[in-house]
């Protein structure tokens, strides 16, 4: 009888330790699986897919929800039998935070243990990276919940840390695309800024560039159109990256081919660009632009205005001479036909008369009390300066910028082009 009892007793150890047995072997089993998932760079929908069956079918959770923190917001990025549009959404709460270890969810203040039994925060060197919700927790081949728990985590643990290296992988790459990009749009901008400025007996120029990041919108170009006449523009593209350097420098190239192989007007060149931009974009990006002729025989100072900050034309000592040049038309690119168009035109410009042309980057400017560079700073700055060359003008505003602005920071690109006319 007694070894009957014994024998009963060892068929029972028996069994007790097949299930052991075939419990750890599952969990292998699910290790592997993700493993190979991993190895074999399955998308995170998949993975959560392996995660869920294994929680499901095999660990016995019949409802959850797996909380992963995506840049600053958490969100649901896997649930078994629970609907967060009939439950009402999960909103991450600050106390989470405060634990460590899973939590028994009945005992808690916790809000979700309308919901659930248990919540296990998933760590990755002390920081929260996910936060797993479980309820409905069945018994299974005698295992104590507390020693799935170790698995639950382990697992868990694994697949976030993947799908997190998976996007920290990504956006390394998108960084790396953006570099790219930005370094080709620096180099296509750096072709659109000429080198050489005429500085010559009838005519001097110079220009200040200072992009707000490594590429800027903006674009200038002097075009010697004879021995007599030289043409002036600036254009400021709206939106940055290679896109705005691209439609910049398709602008140039056809700016630079009408004004090498016609003869046209500024009006019909203006109307031309602003096809070729509008056609371009199809109305989805817009610059604004300036454009001039000047012609030292006739003393003629010709421009149109496309909705382009509004330059000076002025003689120092003089502040009658002082002139807005505001003729001219709407942006370019923003309309299948331009709505008007007017052709402005100074004459009998005197010698040592000045001219300078910005961008909307100096009036937005703005210093440490909330004030702009707005157009009066810019007229009180031209009403103090003395006889100077065009260099020297560009290097007293330089400093008058720099001392205006203090410790605040460029917001947009700076540029502009102060010229004398002899």
């Amino acid at each position: 009888m007694s070894e009957q009892s014994h024998t009963k007793d060892s068929l029972i150890t028996v069994d007790v330790d097949d299930s052991l047995i075939q419990y750890k072997q599952m969990e292998l089993n699910s290790l592997l699986e993700v493993t190979k998932a991993i190895n074999m760079n399955s998308s995170s929908e998949n993975l959560f897919k392996i995660y869920g069956f294994i929680l499901q079918a095999q660990m016995k959770i019949n409802r959850l929800v797996v909380l992963y923190k995506e840049d600053n917001d958490w969100i649901c990025v896997h649930q078994i039998d629970y609907n967060p549009k009939v439950e009402g959404m999960i909103s991450f709460d600050e106390k989470w935070l405060d634990y460590q270890d899973a939590v028994d969810l009945k005992n808690s203040d916790l809000e979700i243990k309308k919901h659930f039994d248990l919540m296990l925060p998933i760590l990755h060197k002390d920081r929260p990276l996910a936060y797993l919700l479980m309820g409905k927790v069945q018994e299974y081949l005698n295992e104590t919940v507390s020693n799935r728990l170790n698995f639950i985590r382990t697992i868990t643990n694994i697949i976030v840390v993947a799908i997190e290296n998976k996007r920290l992988f990504k956006r390394k790459i998108e960084q790396e695309r953006m570099n790219r990009e930005m370094e080709l749009a620096a180099k296509v901008q750096n072709m659109l800024v000429p080198n050489i400025l005429p500085d010559n007996d009838w005519i001097r120029i110079d220009a200040i560039y200072m992009p707000h990041f490594e590429i800027g919108g903006d674009y200038y170009d002097v075009i010697e159109t004879s021995k007599d006449e030289v043409l002036i523009c600036m254009a400021d593209v709206s939106g940055k990256g290679i896109s705005a350097a691209l439609l910049m420098a398709n602008f140039q190239a056809m700016l630079r081919l009408l004004v090498k192989e016609t003869n046209d007007s500024l009006s019909t060149l203006v109307v031309k660009l602003n096809r070729s931009v509008e056609d371009l974009t199809q109305g989805e990006r817009f610059l604004t632009f300036f454009v001039a002729k000047y012609n030292k025989t006739k003393r003629t100072f010709e421009y149109i205005n496309a909705g382009h900050p509004p330059p000076i034309l002025f003689e120092y000592g003089d502040e009658n001479s002082l002139q807005h040049l505001t003729k001219g038309t709407t942006i370019i690119g923003a309309f299948d036909e331009l709505p008007f168009i007017k052709e402005g035109i100074v004459e009998n410009i005197p010698p040592n008369t000045n001219f300078v042309l910005f961008t909307d980057g100096l009036t937005d400017l703005v210093n440490e009390q909330g004030e702009f560079f707005d157009e009066e700073r810019i007229i009180e700055f031209v009403k103090n300066q003395k006889e100077q060359s065009s260099k020297e003008f560009n290097n007293s505003l330089l400093e008058c910028i720099n001392r205006f602005k203090g410790k605040t920071v460029f917001t947009d690109d700076i540029t502009v082009m102060s010229l004398q006319m002899y």
